[in-house]
């Protein structure tokens, strides 16, 4: 039974409780608010996500700890928000969703066209691509490269995190930044006749909105705190630790907790080691071990100490039993029928590759919510397809073009035409997304009304008649690169029978798909993955086109 706080046993102004999964970091922190409750001094709970601020409500409730001004459990973001709208700053608060379909494409191709010249890899302008640059973005603000004052510096921080081109990326933050400040969400002018400026911003960029603010740290709301507890402390990124110092008083007590090697939030910025270290110098922090962990049996912990050359020990045997299985014997596990089946991965990299896994070894036996139709690499075969055979793929009638060919389907690719049956009004729309991202292509030297021509009619005998037209011109602006123009013939040439594996290697070699693609960032070694990985499926599977799709 605790009977003193931490900040007099240690007699230290600052201590970091570093537990495992597991261990009762957010009960502990709660109790050493308890043990406080009667100093005197303003009290802020910080967690970094809703849910943790929730489950600290919870746990403070039942010690009869209450919420008032003086004590406050909020999120990180809620309270800079909270903040701003204090200060008066009220842009508007959009979705994420909303910024990827409605301002990122146009501000990627308005990006892309600066960059003309430049030999650089440029995202689709598809919802999948849109959402890593998301995530570049939230990157590049949450490590606080933008605060970096050269490009060099700004390498150093990023690394090899970022999905695409950092020239792209940091171009990219700097138009988002202006649009956040100048963005309009009507199309008329307001009732005064003008179109007044609103702005907009997204949940998580409240804090670094607030350097917009000069002495924001003056605020009541983020001022004159006794005591502050941070849990979650491995979610936090540089910019939110930085923000959090600056709400740290001379007289001050502040406690934080977190899991050194639980980082599951690094792709947005969090860095476990930077933040742990700068929070232990700055403030000489006294160091609390939590090693036991309530939520795994010993095995599990021996498992994850080893994992984390971390000693780790099991506090009692968890309800909830966990299987460890060696990864050879996942492709068994798949096939037996299972109701719901969760797949957790690193990054969306792993996650494509697991997801072709589990096809390969399921045939399709699982509805998945990850959808493989929608990578680039089955956009552009589709579009080789419908330059192959005049038809749109996934509305043909298969059992007929195998017939016609005096060819049989593939058991596998048959039972997937058969289970997902389509409408001709969404094969065109999913086949004139196909064509919008063929055309995106710096291969493609079309203009953007030519290509919106093409693109619109979302027919593949109107496609295969551009594309015959287009590789018959003696004009001198050619449609194409030399590459390409090559590539495409070589399809024309080819027979509906032809191994379609080898028959792609040799037209990505010809087209230069994936030149310059060790220096180009997560999403071109994305894409790059994914075309090696279907090469493989569809040698595996002996395919033609007249299997595909």
């Amino acid at each position: 039974m605790i009977k003193q706080s931490f900040f007099v046993e240690q007699n230290k102004r600052a201590i970091l409780i570093e537990g495992v999964a597991g261990s009762g970091k957010s009960t502990l922190l709660a109790k050493q608010m308890e043990i406080l409750r009667d100093k005197k001094g303003k009290r802020l709970m910080l967690a970094f996500s809703r849910a943790g601020a929730d489950v600290l409500t919870e746990y403070t409730a039942k010690l009869g700890l209450h919420l008032d001004d003086d004590n406050k459990i909020t999120t990180i973001d809620a309270l800079a928000l909270q903040a701003l709208r204090a200060m008066g700053d009220e842009r508007n608060v959009l979705r994420d969703r909303q910024v990827v379909e409605q301002i990122l494409p146009n501000l990627v191709e308005e990006v892309c066209e600066s960059f003309i010249g430049v030999d650089f890899y440029a995202p689709q302008l598809s919802e999948q691509d849109m959402w890593l640059v998301l995530d570049d973005l939230d990157y590049f603000r949450a490590s606080m490269a933008f605060k970096a004052e050269s490009f060099e510096e700004q390498m150093d921080i990023c690394s090899d995190r970022l999905n695409f081109d950092l020239r792209f990326v940091s171009r990219c933050f700097e138009r988002y930044e202006e649009l956040r400040w100048t963005w309009y969400s009507r199309d008329e002018a307001s009732l005064s006749g003008y179109r007044e400026r609103e702005g907009f911003r997204r949940f998580p960029e409240a804090v670094s909105d607030l350097y917009d603010h000069h002495g924001f740290e003056q605020n009541p709301l983020l001022s004159g705190y006794r005591f502050i507890f941070i849990d979650e402390f491995h979610d936090i990124s540089p910019l939110q630790f930085d923000f959090i110092q600056r709400l740290i008083g001379p007289d001050s007590f502040v406690m934080a907790v977190g899991d050194r090697k639980q980082n599951v939030f690094a792709w947005r910025g969090a860095d476990t080691e930077v933040v742990f270290n700068d929070f232990i110098n700055v403030y000489q922090a006294g160091v609390v071990e939590q090693n036991y962990s309530h939520r795994f049996d010993q095995g599990i912990a021996d498992l994850a100490s080893k994992a984390s050359s971390k000693l780790i020990k099991a506090r009692g045997k968890p309800i909830v039993h966990i299987d460890h299985c060696p990864k050879e014997q996942f492709a068994t596990l798949l096939r037996k029928p299972r109701n719901r089946v969760a797949l957790i991965a690193q990054n969306q990299l792993q996650l494509m590759k697991a997801a072709w896994q589990i096809w390969m070894h399921t045939r399709g036996g699982y509805r998945m919510s990850y959808s493989l139709s929608q990578l680039y690499v089955v956009s552009l075969v589709n579009v080789l397809y419908a330059l192959k055979t005049k038809t749109m793929p996934l509305s043909v009638d298969t059992s007929k073009l195998a017939s016609a060919q005096g060819a049989e389907l593939a058991p596998v690719f048959r039972d997937l035409a058969q289970s997902y049956p389509i409408s001709n009004n969404a094969a065109k729309k999913d086949f004139s997304f196909d064509m919008q991202r063929f055309y995106q292509g710096d291969y493609c030297f079309l203009s953007a009304e030519a290509k919106a021509e093409i693109i619109n009619t979302a027919n593949a005998e109107s496609f295969q008649s551009y594309v015959f037209m287009h590789l018959g011109s003696q004009d001198q602006s050619p449609a194409f690169s030399v590459g390409m123009a090559d590539a495409l013939r070589g399809i024309l040439k080819s027979s509906m029978g032809e191994p379609l594996a080898p028959l792609l290697h040799k037209f990505a070699e010809h087209a230069g798909l994936f030149r310059g693609v060790e220096n180009a960032g997560l999403a071109s070694e994305y894409h790059f993955n994914s075309w090696r990985i279907l090469l493989k499926i569809l040698h595996s599977l002996e395919a033609n086109f007249v299997s595909w799709p």
